[in-house]
């Protein structure tokens, strides 16, 4: 705690004004708020750009990833050349006599069903870039049991049940539901 003195108004009038003792004679002039805002624009740009650069990293554009797709596709029919050869050549063993057309479509044929057989299916979602709406729209919604009646000795009965369901257990999940929906829009 500072000790109580005579000039103790002098040493904090700093604290309450910062631009100065002379405050009643100070205009302000436009081109000092310009500057000031020029200024601080120019270190939120700043900081925006930083803030990009550290999460932005990773991120591919939509043409970016097609094209990426599409030169996965041209190296992997490259790779898939000389199997189509191989297994042309047997064809053309086993059916000599057989039209080119109909070679072909055996060629395309085999080598559909083996990639079926040892690959894992492509998502469907990463060859048209179209979102997967099963990973956001995940539905919230609960359900909640009860009873509408009441927990009573039975007219009919000699022990207690509930009035609404005639429920032995008392611990009963209930005989109403309830659907409650926290993504709903309530009025």
């Amino acid at each position: 705690i500072k000790p109580s003195k005579v000039y103790d108004g002098t040493d904090t009038r700093n604290n309450y004004d910062t631009r100065g003792w002379n405050v009643s004679n100070q205009v302000p002039i436009p081109l000092h708020d310009q500057k000031r805002i020029a200024e601080e624009t120019a270190m939120r740009m700043t900081k925006t750009k930083e803030f990009n650069e550290k999460v932005l990293t990773n991120y591919k554009t939509p043409f970016e990833r097609a094209k990426e797709h599409s030169e996965n596709l041209k190296l992997t029919r490259t790779m898939e050349q000389d199997w189509k050869s191989t297994i042309k050549s047997e064809i053309d063993s086993q059916m000599p006599k057989a039209s080119e057309e109909k070679k072909q479509a055996i060629v395309m044929k085999t080598m559909y069903e083996e990639r079926f057989k040892h690959q894992e299916h492509e998502d469907q979602h990463e060859l048209t870039f179209k979102p997967n709406l099963s990973k956001t729209l995940v539905s919230r919604r609960k359900r909640v049991y009860h009873h509408t009646g009441k927990w009573e000795k039975s007219k009919f009965e000699d022990c207690e049940v509930w009035s609404c369901c005639m429920s032995y257990d008392k611990d009963s999940e209930g005989c109403n539901v309830r659907i409650i929906d926290p993504d709903k829009y309530n009025i």
